[in-house]
């Protein structure tokens, strides 16, 4: 431990805990949100605040490691063309993580914004992959309509999913989990 007492060390279990923890957590969210509805293809997207969170918080190893085993699952749950779902994780990764680099994520109205811009880039991105392989995404205006309901759904969902798992995140100092760590090694609890 360092001489300064409000200083938590970096430890190797904590990285591992957390990398486990949100492969898990991914892993149920994405089963979770293969069974809920959706109400004319507008769907809060669960799965991509997950990976959104990852491409914010956690470092790049981690985050890729993570986004890269959360991706094959839900290529491997989707039935969709292999490699469709790993793009989408990385695309969401990539891009919330430039966004957080540009901006002060910390603050709700920034958070709300960042996960905005991510997941309706997301679904521009795939509208236009859709019309280049030469199949229909329905009416223009039905397009935009449900990505801009199902993006603002999800950002509201952000507000309130993303700092509970800031606060379960062992890395980020969640208590819970790390408390009882962080009073066996002897230091604060900050």
């Amino acid at each position: 431990m360092n001489g300064n007492k409000n200083v938590i060390r970096e430890s190797r279990t904590r990285k591992y805990l957390g990398f486990l923890l949100f492969v898990l957590i991914g892993s149920l969210i994405l089963i979770f949100q293969g069974i809920m509805p959706d109400i004319r293809d507008i769907r809060i997207e669960w799965f991509l605040l997950v990976i959104i969170y990852v491409g914010i918080y956690k470092s790049p190893g981690t985050g890729v490691l993570i986004t890269l085993i959360l991706g094959l699952l839900l290529d491997l749950y989707s039935g969709a063309v292999f490699g469709e779902g790993l793009f989408c994780t990385f695309f969401v990764m990539g891009y919330s993580r430039l966004v957080s680099r540009m901006v002060y994520v910390d603050r709700p109205a920034m958070l709300f914004f960042a996960t905005l811009v991510t997941v309706f880039s997301l679904f521009c991105v795939l509208a236009v992959i859709t019309l280049l392989w030469g199949k229909t995404v329905g009416t223009f205006g039905s397009f935009i309509v449900t990505s801009c309901l199902s993006s603002l759904l999800t950002a509201l969902a952000g507000l309130i999913l993303l700092p509970l798992l800031k606060y379960v995140d062992p890395e980020r100092g969640g208590y819970y989990l790390t408390r009882f760590m962080r009073e066996e090694w002897g230091e604060p609890l900050v």
